[in-house]
């Protein structure tokens, strides 16, 4: 009897001493933040917590309006497009032009819990709210409820690494056509400049 009670204080101790370790276990953040280890965000589970709170958020604030979702800076071409995959069809990223969008400004997961923010646009004001995720056993993540903050927010700014560089391109064939005109210009001056005026007035002499 007495062994027995001594398991069960061995057992209940070890179950108390796992839940204040998971207690006192921090949140892993994309972007990082001080006090809290990294996550990355192409990594299992990040871009399916990701994709599911903006699922999740777009569905609970405007589902009638297409999801044009946005991503912190720092997030691969690659991820962007796993969670476009994620998201399905109709969904896409922000582009400068887009305003009612739903934007993603950290994520933080804890073991089987995670938290999203999300900026989304609500009567003309862009608010703040957290989507809270849960993991169950052998089941996908989903969404648990939404925390809205009512918090005004600055406007989102488009992060998509494909669109930048598209940006960037155009940018530099703009520049190196403005060089070319330049320097088209600048030929034909240095053409002018080379006629000797005397040629118009100088006749063979009498």
């Amino acid at each position: 009897m007495t062994t027995k009670i001594r398991r069960l204080t061995a057992g209940g101790l070890v179950a108390v001493a796992a839940l204040a370790l998971g207690a006192c276990a921090s949140w892993s953040t994309f972007p990082p933040t001080g006090g809290g280890s990294s996550l990355s965000p192409g990594l299992f589970p990040a871009p399916q917590v990701m994709s599911a709170a903006l699922a999740y958020c777009h569905q609970r604030t405007d589902p009638s309006s297409p999801l044009v979702y946005n991503l912190p800076a720092g997030v691969s071409e690659g991820s962007w497009e796993r969670i476009g995959l994620l998201l399905g069809e109709g969904a896409r990223p922000m582009t400068a032009d887009d305003r009612n969008v739903w934007s993603i400004e950290q994520i933080r997961i804890r073991g089987n819990a995670a938290q999203v923010d999300v900026v989304y646009l609500d009567r003309g004001v862009y608010q703040l709210a957290t989507v809270h995720l849960e993991k169950p056993s052998l089941r996908p993540w989903r969404a648990d409820y939404l925390q809205r903050w009512w918090i005004p927010v600055a406007t989102p700014v488009a992060n998509d690494p494909t669109a930048m560089s598209d940006q960037s391109d155009q940018s530099d064939q703009s520049d190196q056509s403005d060089q070319s005109d330049t320097s088209d210009t600048s030929d034909t001056s240095d053409q002018s400049d080379t006629s000797d005026p005397s040629d118009t007035s100088d006749g063979p002499d009498a």
